[in-house]
């Protein structure tokens, strides 16, 4: 059931009026029909306002996908305006929910602000803090896709939008749309970018990709390379990595992918 479909059964299982329940949550009577007509998306703070007047769960308004804050249009609810609905839903300061999950405020800020992107053991962590499921936080459409794999990839490598983009030799727009799923890269501009990430294409386009998948876009020297002992001992070892510890392994495969060694 989407957003606007709760506000109306909430509203009639407690035989309320469109009248009442836009005196309630202080709307317009027209701006409300719309909305449960599904014309018109609430911003987040109208939606937030219903779902305290109606009794709803925070999580009802991810079901449905209005703006940041403008309203009236299509938009969608991102992953950081999902944590923020969550952890003011539960009351909890940005402090206290960062301290829970071993991260620094500033860093959830941006989070929050759509500015940085978790890895996957943090967004876990989150979702734990705040009492909903991984899939409850991230955006339908934006698991696995092209886009968000870019983004997590060079955030995790440490590399802005304008590095990637000089290193690659194309507009920091371009990277930006491609990261926002506005637009889909040609194969050359693709593989471009898979340079600089040090990756190969397969990896971006792939969804989904099960262990098989991700060994049919190896080299067969790679793929005897995992063979040996000697490099099994090694990823037994990273197993145990910490974030840090892996965050630089990424960093210098980053730098080896794209330095000249001959």
């Amino acid at each position: 059931m989407d957003f606007a479909s709760a506000v109306r059964r909430e509203r009639e299982e407690r035989g309320w009026t469109l009248q009442q329940l836009a005196e309630r949550a202080g709307l317009s009577v027209s701006y409300l029909s719309e909305i449960e007509q599904g014309k018109k998306r609430p911003s987040l703070k109208v939606a937030r306002r219903l779902s305290q007047t109606l009794g709803l769960p925070p999580t009802a308004i991810f079901t449905s996908p209005p703006p940041e804050e403008g309203g009236d249009g299509p938009g969608q609810v991102t992953l950081g305006a999902r944590l923020r609905l969550a952890r003011e839903a539960r009351e909890l300061t940005l402090e206290a929910v960062a301290q829970k999950v071993g991260i620094s405020a500033s860093y959830l800020s941006q989070i929050e602000r759509d500015l940085a992107t978790p890895s996957v053991a943090t967004l876990r962590q989150l979702s734990e803090v705040l009492q909903v499921t991984p899939g409850q936080l991230v955006p339908p459409g934006r698991r696995d896709s092209l886009g968000a794999k870019l983004k997590t990839l060079r955030t995790n490598l440490g590399l802005s939008r304008g590095e990637v983009a000089q290193r690659a030799g194309v507009s920091v727009s371009l990277v930006a749309q491609i990261e926002n799923g506005r637009t889909n890269p040609s194969l050359e501009t693709l593989q471009r970018i898979s340079d600089v990430l040090g990756i190969s294409p397969c990896y971006l386009i792939v969804e989904n990709p099960g262990l098989e998948q991700m060994l049919t876009t190896m080299t067969p020297e790679l793929r005897e390379l995992l063979t040996e002992p000697e490099v099994q001992s090694v990823l037994r070892m990273a197993c145990t990595f910490s974030k840090k510890e892996f965050t630089f392994l990424l960093r210098f495969i980053q730098l080896l992918k794209v330095s000249d060694f001959s």
